[in-house]
């Protein structure tokens, strides 16, 4: 996992692009609360940014001694701020644009899993749940079709109240890597194998620790990470064999073993920890005299 660095458009700015385009209801909904929304966006960010977002409350939530007039303005008023998020709406593109030049790359790797390319903006408080939130741009994250889709509604552990997702924009100093490799020879081929596991120093009772976990089980991800990496790693060897017999046939093995490694490690550097999986597999290789052996062993 992987922070992403946040939105530079202030609130006011982002709810001014939100006008554009609407129709004239939505139009003037947003005229008439505006102040109200963006006072509740202001909000946000402060729980966000105190680790505190599992207290915030909705705007328009019907209470016990609510008339049915009552009840049926909030419902409007909930539809209405639904209705002012459109994933192909230019204030939305204009978000997309924003997070890709602010994030460093003309493409975003999901900060959940770290392998698929992003291709749709997550509600992080669901939009179902809070419809106020539905175009408040620190709380639309870019995420792959997998993490979104097995996200979906989920952001609270109904039974204690605390956020069980990650959260790209605000849950800093993640401790790397989430996740552990470890590289053995199989009993079928006598080949270099490669298994993952959560990273064992990750513990419950720190919160930032205790969110990963749950993001991990909550989404399925060990079994995305397992199947990934046993893919990657089988192509990783055949492109480690074929740097054996064709591009440094000036060197000895263990030369051509010790350049493999320098080049492994400035990866590691070059590009942080945006693409997690690949960083634990290049160190793992770094460190695994299985993976020496087999590479100087070479015919």
């Amino acid at each position: 996992m992987h922070n992403l660095i946040r939105t530079t458009t202030d609130i006011e700015e982002g709810l001014k692009r939100t006008q554009k385009g609407l129709h004239r209801e939505k139009r003037e909904f947003l005229r008439a609360h505006i102040g109200r929304l963006k006072a509740a966006y202001m909000d946000y960010d402060n729980h966000a940014a105190n680790g505190t977002l599992h207290e915030i409350k909705p705007l328009w939530k019907d209470a016990a001694d609510d008339t049915q007039e009552e009840k049926s303005e909030k419902q409007r008023n909930r539809d209405l701020a639904k209705g002012l998020y459109g994933s192909n709406r230019p204030v939305i593109n204009k978000h997309w644009e924003e997070l890709k030049g602010l994030n460093g790359n003309s493409t975003l790797i999901c900060p959940i899993c770290g392998i698929h390319e992003c291709s749709e903006m997550d509600h992080y408080i669901p939009i179902s749940v809070m419809h106020e939130y539905s175009v408040h741009l620190t709380n639309l994250i870019p995420l792959c079709h997998y993490c979104n889709h097995q996200k979906l509604e989920k952001w609270l552990n109904e039974a204690s109240h605390e956020r069980i997702i990650f959260n790209a924009y605000f849950d800093k100093d993640i401790p790397q890597p989430v996740i552990h490799c470890i590289i053995s020879l199989s009993e079928t081929d006598n080949l270099p194998e490669i298994n993952v596991e959560q990273n064992p120093e990750l513990k419950e009772d720190n919160p930032l620790h205790r969110v990963i976990l749950s993001t991990i089980e909550t989404l399925g991800l060990m079994e995305c990470f397992r199947s990934t990496m046993r893919i990657v790693f089988k192509e990783e060897l055949i492109r480690l064999e074929s740097i054996f017999r064709n591009r440094l046939p000036n060197m000895s093995a263990k030369e051509r073993w010790d350049e493999v490694k320098r080049c492994y490690q400035a990866n590691i550097e070059h590009h942080g920890n945006r693409f997690f999986l690949n960083e634990c597999m290049y160190s793992a290789i770094i460190h695994s005299r299985i993976m020496e052996q087999w590479f100087i062993g070479i015919e």
